[in-house]
């Protein structure tokens, strides 16, 4: 007699989601090179950074891999003292947070790479002037925004006196980042 076949599949496959397979950042763009050492400083120098860090929105980061390890490193930053934290549980609790092996490798290739700062230089102030950097290109991105919708309102309007005010506040901020980062190109 003939026995019904039926096909066999390992629950291991059934249960693995796709693997996310991740883009590499671009060295030739300056802002990718800012993103990266901005997270090689929080993931490496968490005291020094964090100040300065906890103000970094997601939007700061235009890699998308690098926003991700951003998200894990600000999820964890919000339930911990990172001054009281050890370098090493800092790290392995940041890299525990992220599940995509692949985004787990490139977290943990920025732990290891050493920060670009020049010998001599104070590693505290390299590391605020990259993160001040980081948040200039994305207050350079917003001003820009906030440039076209003031284009397409009416001037005198409420919604246009409400834009060029964030306009101005936003040029305020980005002129003190750009003071703060001056001479720190990465």
């Amino acid at each position: 007699s003939k026995k019904s076949r039926t096909e066999f599949v390992p629950t291991e496959v059934l249960s693995t989601p796709p693997v996310e397979v991740i883009e590499s950042p671009d060295p030739r763009k300056v802002e990718h090179r800012v993103e990266r050492e901005a997270l090689k400083s929080v993931l490496q120098e968490p005291a020094l950074a964090m100040d300065w860090y906890a103000s970094v929105e997601d939007l700061a980061y235009t890699f998308l891999p690098y926003r991700q390890i951003h998200q894990s490193v600000v999820g964890l930053a919000s339930e911990i003292s990172v001054v009281e934290i050890e370098p090493a549980v800092w790290v392995e609790n940041v890299l525990s947070r992220i599940e995509n092996p692949q985004l787990k490798t490139l977290a943990s290739s920025l732990v290891v790479e050493p920060i670009n700062a020049s010998p001599g230089e104070n590693l505290e102030k390299f590391v605020t002037s990259v993160i001040a950097r980081l948040q200039e290109f994305d207050a350079s991105r917003r001003i820009a925004d906030i440039k076209g919708q003031l284009l397409r309102e009416v001037e005198g309007s409420d919604v246009h006196q409400a834009l060029f005010g964030q306009l101005l506040a936003l040029e305020a901020t980005r002129r003190t980042l750009a003071e703060h980062a001056r001479g720190h190109d990465t």
